[in-house]
């Protein structure tokens, strides 16, 4: 299992040409499978479509934009989600709740976590 870490994203980069360098600094091998969780899953997607895997595992992900609730979209769209901080859009875990739809203490904790290792 490899781990894969993050790289920096080229300023109005598409998702599309960030996971295809993302994949050739990692170039897995022509016998694997995909698994990616939230935005992981949208990069397994687009590895997908440039190497077919043995599997395609998503978890909490989306298959199109359209599927990302609206204000996350709007915020995204905005450039206001690279001016937050991790530390600071924990104080706002309320509102993080609503832009992800989650309900669900187990869900909550979670989401806290992901966004404090972002």
């Amino acid at each position: 299992m490899i781990h894969v870490a993050w790289i920096s994203p080229n300023k109005r980069e598409s998702l599309e040409s960030y996971a295809k360098r993302l994949f050739l600094s990692v170039n897995p091998k022509v016998e694997s499978s995909f698994m990616g969780v939230s935005f992981g899953g949208m990069i397994a997607q687009e590895w997908s479509k440039i190497q077919r895997p043995e599997n395609l595992i998503l978890i909490s992900t989306s298959f199109t934009s359209k599927e990302i609730r609206r204000p996350l979209r709007i915020a995204g769209k905005l450039g206001l989600t690279g001016l937050i901080s991790s530390q600071v859009a924990l104080l706002f875990s309320p509102l993080l709740y609503y832009f992800f739809g989650v309900k669900s203490r187990g869900s909550k904790e979670l989401l806290k976590k992901i966004i404090g290792s972002t």
